[in-house]
């Protein structure tokens, strides 16, 4: 939980490796919750607004949820592999480098935001 780049920058809150399926999982945690106007007040073009300032980036261009998750993806794995960055634990640089399919997960207490699969 809570790695660190070699530069002591923050990156995923949470990642989760399985070596025989070379498979990793990144997450982001965020509590923010939409305003019930943006949720209820029909409309789109407020609820999309929202949605992006609470999950994607606030208007300040800082990046949150969707963003973060984008961001550090890019970092570790950036075509040009001189630009890559390093995470600061070496056993996990080593696995990093083995990588075939990666799960970005966005956890979230907003229930209007809730998918479910049947």
């Amino acid at each position: 939980s809570s790695p660190r780049y070699k530069n002591n920058e923050e990156c995923f809150d949470e990642i989760l490796y399985y070596p025989n399926t070379k498979h990793l999982v990144v997450l982001e945690s965020k509590s923010s919750f939409m305003h019930t106007k943006a949720k209820y007040g029909g409309s789109i073009k407020g609820f999309r607004q929202e949605m992006v300032k609470k999950f994607v980036e606030k208007d300040d261009g800082t990046d949150k949820g969707v963003g973060q998750l984008s961001k550090h993806i890019g970092r570790l794995f950036h075509k040009d592999k001189k630009k890559r960055l390093h995470l600061e634990n070496e056993e996990f640089n080593s696995w990093i480098q083995t990588v075939e399919k990666i799960s970005p997960i966005l956890i979230t207490q907003e229930p209007v935001i809730s998918f479910h699969i049947n």
